[in-house]
Protein backbone atom coordinates (compact mmCIF):
# COMPACT_ATOMS: atom_id res chain seq x y z
CA UNK A 1 0.00 0.00 0.00
CA UNK A 2 1.34 3.16 -1.19
CA UNK A 3 0.21 5.66 1.75
CA UNK A 4 2.35 8.75 0.58
CA UNK A 5 -0.04 8.01 -2.68
CA UNK A 6 -3.32 8.44 -0.74
CA UNK A 7 -2.79 10.67 1.29
CA UNK A 8 -2.00 13.03 -1.50
CA UNK A 9 -5.18 12.24 -3.40
CA UNK A 10 -6.67 12.83 0.53
CA UNK A 11 -5.32 16.35 0.63
CA UNK A 12 -6.92 17.37 -3.02
CA UNK A 13 -10.09 16.36 -1.48
CA UNK A 14 -9.91 17.27 2.20
CA UNK A 15 -6.98 19.89 2.84
CA UNK A 16 -8.83 20.28 6.10
CA UNK A 17 -10.68 18.22 9.08
CA UNK A 18 -13.02 18.80 11.97
CA UNK A 19 -11.50 17.08 13.91
CA UNK A 20 -9.21 13.33 14.64
CA UNK A 21 -12.08 11.44 14.07
CA UNK A 22 -13.05 12.82 10.66
CA UNK A 23 -9.15 12.51 9.83
CA UNK A 24 -9.77 9.13 10.40
CA UNK A 25 -13.26 8.47 8.09
CA UNK A 26 -11.72 10.57 5.59
CA UNK A 27 -8.35 8.10 4.97
CA UNK A 28 -10.47 4.77 5.63
CA UNK A 29 -12.53 6.14 2.62
CA UNK A 30 -9.89 7.22 0.52
CA UNK A 31 -7.85 3.29 1.66
CA UNK A 32 -11.00 1.78 1.00
CA UNK A 33 -12.01 4.20 -2.16
CA UNK A 34 -8.44 3.25 -4.41
CA UNK A 35 -7.30 -0.04 -2.57
CA UNK A 36 -10.50 -2.06 -2.13
CA UNK A 37 -10.04 -5.00 0.58
CA UNK A 38 -11.40 -5.07 3.85
CA UNK A 39 -11.10 -2.20 6.63
CA UNK A 40 -12.00 -1.55 10.12
CA UNK A 41 -12.10 1.11 12.24
CA UNK A 42 -11.20 0.96 16.26
CA UNK A 43 -10.63 -2.64 15.79
CA UNK A 44 -9.45 -4.36 19.23
CA UNK A 45 -5.24 -5.93 19.17
CA UNK A 46 -3.79 -6.97 21.98
CA UNK A 47 -0.11 -5.30 22.88
CA UNK A 48 1.42 -7.58 26.13
CA UNK A 49 -1.35 -7.58 28.42
CA UNK A 50 -2.88 -4.17 27.11
CA UNK A 51 -5.74 -4.02 24.73
CA UNK A 52 -5.80 -1.57 21.71
CA UNK A 53 -8.06 0.41 19.40
CA UNK A 54 -6.54 0.79 16.03
CA UNK A 55 -7.63 3.71 14.25
CA UNK A 56 -7.25 2.20 11.26
CA UNK A 57 -7.00 -1.89 10.24
CA UNK A 58 -6.53 -2.65 6.85
CA UNK A 59 -6.48 -6.19 4.72
CA UNK A 60 -5.78 -6.84 1.43
CA UNK A 61 -4.37 -9.78 -0.86
CA UNK A 62 -3.55 -11.72 2.87
CA UNK A 63 -1.30 -8.61 4.50
CA UNK A 64 -2.65 -6.63 6.92
CA UNK A 65 -1.50 -3.02 8.19
CA UNK A 66 -2.37 -1.47 11.05
CA UNK A 67 -2.57 2.99 11.01
CA UNK A 68 -2.51 5.05 13.98
CA UNK A 69 -3.89 8.58 13.20
CA UNK A 70 -2.92 11.76 15.51
CA UNK A 71 -4.40 15.60 14.55
CA UNK A 72 -3.25 18.43 16.40
CA UNK A 73 -3.85 21.83 15.65
CA UNK A 74 -3.52 25.46 16.43
CA UNK A 75 -6.62 27.51 16.55
CA UNK A 76 -8.22 28.24 13.00
CA UNK A 77 -11.87 29.32 11.59
CA UNK A 78 -11.92 28.54 7.87
CA UNK A 79 -15.08 28.19 5.43
CA UNK A 80 -14.22 25.47 2.53
CA UNK A 81 -16.35 25.08 -0.19
CA UNK A 82 -19.36 26.40 2.12
CA UNK A 83 -18.26 24.25 5.04
CA UNK A 84 -17.40 25.99 8.53
CA UNK A 85 -14.42 24.86 10.03
CA UNK A 86 -13.69 25.72 13.78
CA UNK A 87 -10.27 24.58 15.27
CA UNK A 88 -9.74 24.92 18.68
CA UNK A 89 -5.75 25.00 20.21
CA UNK A 90 -4.67 21.58 21.00
CA UNK A 91 -1.91 23.08 23.35
CA UNK A 92 0.40 20.94 25.50
CA UNK A 93 2.89 19.91 22.90
CA UNK A 94 4.93 17.74 25.37
CA UNK A 95 1.83 15.32 25.77
CA UNK A 96 0.92 15.09 21.91
CA UNK A 97 4.77 14.16 21.27
CA UNK A 98 4.92 11.13 23.57
CA UNK A 99 1.44 10.14 22.22
CA UNK A 100 2.73 9.87 18.84
CA UNK A 101 5.68 8.18 19.89
CA UNK A 102 3.45 5.77 21.86
CA UNK A 103 1.83 4.76 18.99
CA UNK A 104 5.32 3.71 16.99
CA UNK A 105 5.43 1.54 19.62
CA UNK A 106 2.50 0.10 19.97
CA UNK A 107 2.67 -0.17 15.74
CA UNK A 108 6.43 -2.01 16.43
CA UNK A 109 4.67 -4.58 18.51
CA UNK A 110 1.80 -5.46 16.48
CA UNK A 111 4.76 -5.98 13.30
CA UNK A 112 7.22 -8.06 15.82
CA UNK A 113 4.41 -10.49 16.77
CA UNK A 114 3.18 -11.02 13.41
CA UNK A 115 -0.28 -9.56 14.26
CA UNK A 116 0.26 -7.16 11.27
CA UNK A 117 2.57 -6.95 8.30
CA UNK A 118 3.59 -3.37 8.06
CA UNK A 119 2.12 -0.58 10.14
CA UNK A 120 2.24 3.33 9.92
CA UNK A 121 2.25 6.76 12.34
CA UNK A 122 0.09 9.36 10.74
CA UNK A 123 0.58 12.46 12.19
CA UNK A 124 -1.51 15.72 10.81
CA UNK A 125 -0.91 19.16 12.19
CA UNK A 126 -0.93 22.73 11.62
CA UNK A 127 1.61 23.50 14.89
CA UNK A 128 4.89 24.35 13.69
CA UNK A 129 6.23 23.65 17.43
CA UNK A 130 6.09 19.75 16.56
CA UNK A 131 8.05 20.07 13.12
CA UNK A 132 10.54 23.10 13.51
CA UNK A 133 14.06 22.16 15.08
CA UNK A 134 14.16 24.11 18.37
CA UNK A 135 18.06 24.96 17.55
CA UNK A 136 18.50 25.30 20.89
CA UNK A 137 18.89 21.92 22.89
CA UNK A 138 17.45 22.56 25.88
CA UNK A 139 17.35 19.55 28.56
CA UNK A 140 13.05 20.26 28.22
CA UNK A 141 10.70 17.73 30.34
CA UNK A 142 10.22 16.15 26.70
CA UNK A 143 13.75 16.13 24.82
CA UNK A 144 13.12 12.32 24.05
CA UNK A 145 10.45 12.60 22.69
CA UNK A 146 11.07 15.59 20.22
CA UNK A 147 9.52 15.09 16.36
CA UNK A 148 11.15 17.93 14.57
CA UNK A 149 12.55 17.93 11.02
CA UNK A 150 15.45 15.91 10.86
CA UNK A 151 15.35 14.11 14.29
CA UNK A 152 16.60 10.59 14.50
CA UNK A 153 13.92 8.72 17.16
CA UNK A 154 15.28 4.92 18.19
CA UNK A 155 15.81 3.58 21.85
CA UNK A 156 14.48 4.48 25.23
CA UNK A 157 12.70 7.09 25.48
CA UNK A 158 11.47 8.71 29.14
CA UNK A 159 10.65 11.91 30.81
CA UNK A 160 13.84 14.54 31.83
CA UNK A 161 14.17 14.71 35.44
CA UNK A 162 11.73 17.01 37.72
CA UNK A 163 9.07 16.57 34.88
CA UNK A 164 5.69 17.53 36.61
CA UNK A 165 3.48 14.80 37.70
CA UNK A 166 0.33 16.69 36.34
CA UNK A 167 2.26 16.07 32.72
CA UNK A 168 3.02 12.50 33.22
CA UNK A 169 -0.19 11.13 34.41
CA UNK A 170 -1.54 8.15 32.33
CA UNK A 171 2.15 8.36 30.53
CA UNK A 172 4.39 7.63 33.48
CA UNK A 173 6.19 4.95 31.44
CA UNK A 174 9.33 5.32 29.55
CA UNK A 175 8.83 4.09 25.19
CA UNK A 176 11.00 1.92 23.74
CA UNK A 177 11.35 2.19 19.70
CA UNK A 178 13.12 -0.84 18.46
CA UNK A 179 13.44 0.90 14.75
CA UNK A 180 15.48 3.65 13.69
CA UNK A 181 13.24 6.31 12.36
CA UNK A 182 14.30 9.94 10.85
CA UNK A 183 11.78 12.75 11.21
CA UNK A 184 10.66 13.42 7.77
CA UNK A 185 7.36 16.04 7.41
CA UNK A 186 5.90 16.93 4.08
CA UNK A 187 3.43 19.77 3.18
CA UNK A 188 0.11 18.40 3.63
CA UNK A 189 -2.26 21.62 2.35
CA UNK A 190 -1.92 25.45 2.60
CA UNK A 191 -5.20 27.30 3.15
CA UNK A 192 -5.73 31.06 2.22
CA UNK A 193 -5.71 32.15 5.61
CA UNK A 194 -3.58 34.49 7.47
CA UNK A 195 -2.66 32.43 10.31
CA UNK A 196 -1.90 28.78 11.02
CA UNK A 197 -3.29 27.86 7.70
CA UNK A 198 -0.84 25.34 6.72
CA UNK A 199 -0.30 21.47 7.22
CA UNK A 200 2.41 19.57 7.47
CA UNK A 201 2.29 15.54 7.89
CA UNK A 202 4.52 13.20 9.26
CA UNK A 203 4.38 9.40 8.46
CA UNK A 204 6.76 6.70 10.04
CA UNK A 205 6.56 3.62 8.65
CA UNK A 206 6.92 0.02 10.57
CA UNK A 207 8.69 -2.98 8.82
CA UNK A 208 9.80 -6.03 9.49
CA UNK A 209 13.05 -5.37 8.19
CA UNK A 210 14.06 -2.05 10.01
CA UNK A 211 13.33 -4.36 13.09
CA UNK A 212 15.22 -7.50 12.16
CA UNK A 213 18.34 -4.90 11.62
CA UNK A 214 18.12 -3.99 14.89
CA UNK A 215 18.23 -7.49 16.20
CA UNK A 216 20.83 -9.18 18.75
CA UNK A 217 21.44 -13.25 18.67
CA UNK A 218 20.26 -13.82 22.21
CA UNK A 219 16.47 -14.30 21.19
CA UNK A 220 13.54 -16.27 22.57
CA UNK A 221 11.26 -18.21 20.18
CA UNK A 222 7.90 -16.52 20.86
CA UNK A 223 7.40 -14.80 17.45
CA UNK A 224 10.21 -11.93 19.24
CA UNK A 225 13.16 -12.79 16.73
CA UNK A 226 13.28 -8.84 15.85
CA UNK A 227 13.65 -7.28 19.25
CA UNK A 228 16.55 -5.64 19.97
CA UNK A 229 18.18 -5.43 23.88
CA UNK A 230 17.88 -1.67 24.79
CA UNK A 231 20.15 0.36 27.04
CA UNK A 232 21.17 -2.75 29.00
CA UNK A 233 23.69 -2.02 31.54
CA UNK A 234 23.71 -5.25 33.72
CA UNK A 235 27.11 -4.79 35.79
CA UNK A 236 26.30 -6.40 38.78
CA UNK A 237 28.54 -9.38 40.32
CA UNK A 238 26.73 -12.86 40.41
CA UNK A 239 24.80 -13.01 43.78
CA UNK A 240 26.26 -16.18 45.64
CA UNK A 241 23.88 -18.15 48.16
CA UNK A 242 26.26 -20.77 49.16
CA UNK A 243 23.58 -21.81 51.66
CA UNK A 244 21.27 -22.19 48.92
CA UNK A 245 22.47 -23.49 45.61
CA UNK A 246 19.13 -24.18 44.07
CA UNK A 247 19.15 -20.57 43.83
CA UNK A 248 21.84 -20.83 41.61
CA UNK A 249 20.46 -20.95 37.82
CA UNK A 250 17.71 -18.46 38.91
CA UNK A 251 19.90 -15.84 39.79
CA UNK A 252 22.57 -16.45 37.21
CA UNK A 253 20.15 -15.89 34.52
CA UNK A 254 18.29 -13.02 36.33
CA UNK A 255 14.64 -13.06 34.70
CA UNK A 256 12.47 -10.19 34.97
CA UNK A 257 9.41 -12.40 35.78
CA UNK A 258 5.61 -11.31 34.59
CA UNK A 259 3.88 -12.26 37.75
CA UNK A 260 4.30 -13.79 41.13
CA UNK A 261 2.94 -17.05 39.16
CA UNK A 262 6.00 -16.62 37.04
CA UNK A 263 8.34 -16.92 39.61
CA UNK A 264 6.55 -19.45 41.73
CA UNK A 265 7.19 -21.54 38.33
CA UNK A 266 10.88 -19.88 37.30
CA UNK A 267 11.65 -21.38 41.36
CA UNK A 268 10.47 -24.35 40.93
CA UNK A 269 11.95 -24.85 37.68
CA UNK A 270 15.42 -24.61 39.43
CA UNK A 271 14.37 -26.72 42.13
CA UNK A 272 13.62 -29.39 39.47
CA UNK A 273 16.67 -28.85 37.82
CA UNK A 274 18.69 -29.39 41.52
CA UNK A 275 16.69 -32.98 41.67
CA UNK A 276 13.71 -31.88 44.11
CA UNK A 277 10.56 -33.67 43.55
CA UNK A 278 7.61 -30.65 43.76
CA UNK A 279 4.25 -30.04 44.34
CA UNK A 280 2.61 -27.03 43.72
CA UNK A 281 0.43 -25.10 46.79
CA UNK A 282 0.67 -28.00 48.44
CA UNK A 283 -1.33 -28.47 51.71
CA UNK A 284 0.40 -29.14 55.02
CA UNK A 285 -1.89 -29.96 57.79
CA UNK A 286 -3.74 -26.40 57.95
CA UNK A 287 -1.50 -24.72 55.55
CA UNK A 288 -1.29 -24.52 51.82
CA UNK A 289 2.61 -23.64 50.71
CA UNK A 290 3.50 -22.07 47.26
CA UNK A 291 5.97 -24.97 46.53
CA UNK A 292 6.83 -27.94 48.24
CA UNK A 293 10.34 -30.02 47.41
CA UNK A 294 11.65 -33.11 48.58
CA UNK A 295 14.75 -34.97 48.14
CA UNK A 296 16.41 -37.64 50.25
CA UNK A 297 15.63 -36.68 53.65
CA UNK A 298 15.46 -32.64 52.84
CA UNK A 299 12.06 -30.73 52.34
CA UNK A 300 11.75 -27.12 51.55
CA UNK A 301 8.53 -24.99 52.34
CA UNK A 302 8.67 -22.04 49.64
CA UNK A 303 6.35 -19.14 50.44
CA UNK A 304 6.75 -16.65 47.46
CA UNK A 305 6.06 -13.07 46.83
CA UNK A 306 6.71 -10.28 43.71
CA UNK A 307 5.73 -7.16 44.07
CA UNK A 308 6.30 -4.33 41.10
CA UNK A 309 6.70 -0.62 40.51
CA UNK A 310 5.88 0.45 37.33
CA UNK A 311 8.28 -0.12 34.33
CA UNK A 312 9.12 -0.40 30.54
CA UNK A 313 11.88 -2.02 29.31
CA UNK A 314 13.66 -4.63 26.90
CA UNK A 315 15.79 -7.36 29.15
CA UNK A 316 17.33 -10.36 27.60
CA UNK A 317 15.75 -9.77 24.27
CA UNK A 318 12.16 -9.82 25.58
CA UNK A 319 9.59 -6.81 26.52
CA UNK A 320 9.02 -5.77 29.91
CA UNK A 321 5.86 -3.93 30.90
CA UNK A 322 5.23 -4.11 34.79
CA UNK A 323 2.69 -2.27 36.36
CA UNK A 324 2.39 -0.19 39.57
CA UNK A 325 0.91 -2.26 42.21
CA UNK A 326 1.11 -0.51 45.02
CA UNK A 327 -0.70 -1.60 48.43
CA UNK A 328 2.74 -1.78 50.36
CA UNK A 329 1.25 -2.36 53.96
CA UNK A 330 -1.10 -5.11 52.61
CA UNK A 331 1.89 -6.58 51.31
CA UNK A 332 4.04 -5.87 54.21
CA UNK A 333 1.46 -7.47 55.81
CA UNK A 334 1.56 -10.73 54.11
CA UNK A 335 5.31 -11.58 53.79
CA UNK A 336 4.94 -11.30 57.27
CA UNK A 337 2.39 -13.58 57.28
CA UNK A 338 4.10 -16.10 55.16
CA UNK A 339 7.67 -16.35 57.56
CA UNK A 340 4.52 -17.12 60.68
CA UNK A 341 3.14 -19.87 58.46
CA UNK A 342 6.92 -20.69 57.62
CA UNK A 343 7.51 -21.20 61.33
CA UNK A 344 4.02 -23.47 61.88
CA UNK A 345 5.03 -26.36 58.80
CA UNK A 346 8.21 -26.76 60.41
CA UNK A 347 8.03 -26.50 64.17
CA UNK A 348 7.10 -30.27 64.41
CA UNK A 349 8.86 -31.41 61.27
CA UNK A 350 12.67 -31.47 61.99
CA UNK A 351 14.11 -31.93 58.27
CA UNK A 352 11.79 -29.55 56.53
CA UNK A 353 13.85 -25.42 56.25
CA UNK A 354 11.06 -22.95 54.81
CA UNK A 355 11.95 -19.60 52.70
CA UNK A 356 9.70 -17.10 52.18
CA UNK A 357 11.19 -15.37 49.07
CA UNK A 358 10.02 -11.45 47.95
CA UNK A 359 11.66 -9.88 45.28
CA UNK A 360 10.65 -6.75 43.91
CA UNK A 361 11.66 -2.83 42.39
CA UNK A 362 9.63 -0.84 44.42
CA UNK A 363 12.16 0.74 46.78
CA UNK A 364 9.45 1.58 49.27
CA UNK A 365 9.76 -2.28 50.65
CA UNK A 366 13.56 -2.11 51.53
CA UNK A 367 14.35 1.55 51.80
CA UNK A 368 13.06 2.75 55.30
CA UNK A 369 10.08 4.81 55.95
CA UNK A 370 10.89 8.73 56.45
CA UNK A 371 6.91 8.60 58.01
CA UNK A 372 6.10 8.15 61.41
CA UNK A 373 3.31 6.22 63.34
CA UNK A 374 2.42 4.23 60.04
CA UNK A 375 -0.28 1.79 60.35
CA UNK A 376 2.23 -0.93 59.21
CA UNK A 377 5.03 -0.15 61.23
CA UNK A 378 5.50 -3.45 63.07
CA UNK A 379 5.33 -4.93 59.34
CA UNK A 380 8.19 -3.31 58.06
CA UNK A 381 10.63 -5.05 56.34
CA UNK A 382 13.04 -2.52 55.18
CA UNK A 383 16.76 -2.99 54.94
CA UNK A 384 18.05 -3.66 58.84
CA UNK A 385 14.78 -4.08 60.27
CA UNK A 386 14.31 -6.81 63.15
CA UNK A 387 10.87 -8.29 63.24
CA UNK A 388 10.25 -10.25 66.16
CA UNK A 389 7.12 -11.12 68.79
CA UNK A 390 3.41 -10.10 68.16
CA UNK A 391 2.88 -7.48 64.98
CA UNK A 392 0.23 -5.69 65.12
CA UNK A 393 -1.61 -2.93 63.21
CA UNK A 394 -1.84 0.46 64.37
CA UNK A 395 -5.31 1.15 66.17
CA UNK A 396 -6.02 3.78 63.76
CA UNK A 397 -5.33 1.26 60.62
CA UNK A 398 -8.89 1.74 58.31
CA UNK A 399 -11.17 -1.21 57.86
CA UNK A 400 -10.63 -1.14 53.55
CA UNK A 401 -6.79 -1.85 54.90
CA UNK A 402 -6.83 -4.76 57.47
CA UNK A 403 -9.99 -6.08 56.27
CA UNK A 404 -9.81 -10.62 56.24
CA UNK A 405 -6.39 -9.26 57.40
CA UNK A 406 -7.35 -8.59 61.04
CA UNK A 407 -5.24 -10.94 63.43
CA UNK A 408 -1.99 -10.44 64.41
CA UNK A 409 1.77 -12.23 63.58
CA UNK A 410 3.02 -14.31 66.42
CA UNK A 411 6.93 -15.31 65.45
CA UNK A 412 8.45 -17.68 67.84
CA UNK A 413 11.93 -16.29 66.12
CA UNK A 414 13.47 -13.23 65.53
CA UNK A 415 14.53 -12.33 62.13
CA UNK A 416 16.89 -8.96 60.90
CA UNK A 417 15.81 -7.81 57.08
CA UNK A 418 18.95 -7.83 54.96
CA UNK A 419 18.28 -7.43 51.22
CA UNK A 420 20.44 -8.13 48.40
CA UNK A 421 20.91 -7.05 44.60
CA UNK A 422 19.23 -9.18 42.22
CA UNK A 423 19.06 -6.99 38.89
CA UNK A 424 19.32 -3.21 37.67
CA UNK A 425 18.35 -2.73 34.42
CA UNK A 426 20.20 0.42 32.54
CA UNK A 427 19.67 3.55 35.19
CA UNK A 428 15.95 4.05 33.91
CA UNK A 429 13.36 4.40 37.02
CA UNK A 430 12.30 1.31 39.00
CA UNK A 431 15.02 -0.72 37.08
CA UNK A 432 17.01 -1.82 39.87
CA UNK A 433 15.84 -4.85 41.42
CA UNK A 434 16.32 -6.43 44.99
CA UNK A 435 15.52 -9.91 46.86
CA UNK A 436 14.63 -10.96 50.25
CA UNK A 437 15.35 -14.33 51.41
CA UNK A 438 13.95 -15.28 54.88
CA UNK A 439 15.46 -18.77 56.17
CA UNK A 440 12.65 -19.98 58.52
CA UNK A 441 13.64 -23.97 60.52
CA UNK A 442 14.64 -25.54 63.30
CA UNK A 443 18.00 -24.81 63.03
CA UNK A 444 19.49 -21.36 64.38
CA UNK A 445 19.61 -19.67 61.64
CA UNK A 446 16.69 -17.78 61.69
CA UNK A 447 17.08 -14.53 59.42
CA UNK A 448 17.36 -13.09 55.97
CA UNK A 449 20.00 -14.32 54.17
CA UNK A 450 22.90 -11.49 54.15
CA UNK A 451 25.84 -12.64 51.36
Amino acid sequence: MNIEHLLRRLSVKRPLFHNEADFQHALAWEIREQEGGTIRLERRMDVGNQKVYLDIWFEKENRKYAIELKYKVKTLEHTLDNEKYSLSNHGAQDIGRYDVLKDLYRIEQLVITGQVDEGFVIFLTNDPSYYLDPVQDKPTADRDFRIHEGKQVHGLLNWGEGTGDGTMKGREEAISVIGNYKMHWSPYSRLDHPSNGTFRILVLHVRPDQLRDQTVPKLNNNNLSAFHQLQEDNHEEEIKYPAVPWLQSFLHTKPILKSQIDLRDKLAECLEMSGYRLTVNRDIGPFKVDIWAEKDEECLALEVRYKTAALRTIHQGNIVELKQQGAHDISRYDFVKDIEKLERVTETRPNVHGYAILLTNDHLYWQPSRRINVVDEAFHISEGHRLQGTLAWKEHAGAGTTTGREKAVHLKAAYRMEWNSYLSVGDQKNGEFKILLVKVGNDNERRALDL
